[in-house]
């Protein structure tokens, strides 16, 4: 996606957002080990990614034995997403992912504060929100639907869409709205839903 972003950059200006999403949200704190297919260089999967990530400069090593809980990581990108407008969550998301798949880092607290400090974040603040309670409760695609039903009431009294203007209003993709990476939903009610690692807004050039 970077690439292709990259190369429109003289005609569109593109701002990424990371948002929460558990794709093993029962991981416990200390992770889960990894099935032996997942490390063996023998392994296709193994070797398409590698060869993959070489091709544009990324190393995936797998030195990582298990798959961690990321509920605190994606805390960070909560707290990133919220200073200074979102500029440093991009940087944020980058750091982490080199952390994990190139350095085979478990990302606890200690790692993730240095990620905090190394983009210029007051270490002592993140410490506290990604230790808060209230801002690790993540929301992932992989639920019951009584959890999904009280979800949507959530979303629907936090954030009110008027329906039908949303609908009769001219739907250029142009236009300063959010643009969903992967798919979205619009239910009764003009509630939004939408299955997604990342969004971004953009807007056309002139």
């Amino acid at each position: 996606m970077e690439l292709a972003m990259d190369s429109l950059k003289e005609k569109f200006d593109f701002k990424v957002r990371w948002e929460p999403f558990l794709l093993r949200p029962q991981t416990p704190p200390e992770g889960l080990p990894k099935p032996p297919a997942y490390s063996d260089p023998n392994s296709p999967g193994v070797r398409r990614l590698k060869e993959a990530g070489s091709s544009i400069g990324l190393d995936f090593t797998y030195k990582c034995p298990v798959f961690p809980n990321t509920i605190k990581p994606h805390a960070l990108l909560e707290y990133a997403k919220e200073k200074e407008n979102g500029q440093k969550q991009n940087e944020v998301s980058e750091k982490l992912f080199k952390k994990y798949f190139t350095d085979g880092d478990l990302l606890s607290d200690d790692t993730l504060l240095s990620v905090a400090n190394d983009v210029g974040f007051n270490s002592e603040e993140v410490k506290q929100y990604i230790s808060t309670q209230e801002n690790l409760k993540m929301f992932s695609g992989a639920q019951e639907p009584e959890t999904f039903k009280k979800m949507f009431e959530v979303v629907s009294e936090r954030f009110p869409i008027d329906a039908d203007t949303w609908f009769t209003q001219p739907q250029s993709p142009f236009q300063q709205r959010p643009f969903v990476s992967e798919v979205s939903f619009i239910l009764p009610g003009g509630i939004m839903l939408a299955a997604i690692d990342q969004k971004f807004l953009y807007t056309q050039k002139t």
